[in-house]
């Protein structure tokens, strides 16, 4: 919520704005995997699968939220390490959990 000043004759009045995002949705067609869905939105398949709380497989028709970006998408590579991503350990595992490995897709900030 942000806060306005809104001018009315000879008053103001202090409004609470309530901001609405929408979430973005993905129908799940036949063929396609979480890997290419992540792929294809820029985003890792953690974060698809947290949005959504998965624990199988997706199937056809489903609809998925496509969770918000958080920053710069990035590919690890090998000498990588999670303070030289993102400053510190506590902000990669923050942004990315515990992992790091070799062509996992990141966020860095």
């Amino acid at each position: 919520m942000r806060k306005e000043r809104i001018p009315f004759k000879n008053f103001a009045y202090d409004i609470e704005m309530l901001e609405l995002k929408r979430k973005k949705l993905h129908k799940v067609a036949q063929g396609e995997t979480l890997a290419l869905l992540a792929e294809t939105y820029r985003l890792p398949v953690r974060d698809i699968v947290l949005e959504n709380g998965l624990t199988e497989e997706i199937w056809v028709g489903q609809v998925l939220v496509l969770p918000d970006r958080k920053g710069n998408l990035y590919t690890a590579q090998a000498g990588d390490s999670k303070p030289l991503l993102c400053g510190s350990k506590e902000n990669y595992e923050r942004l990315n959990g515990e992992r790091l490995y070799p062509t996992q897709k990141v966020w860095i900030e």
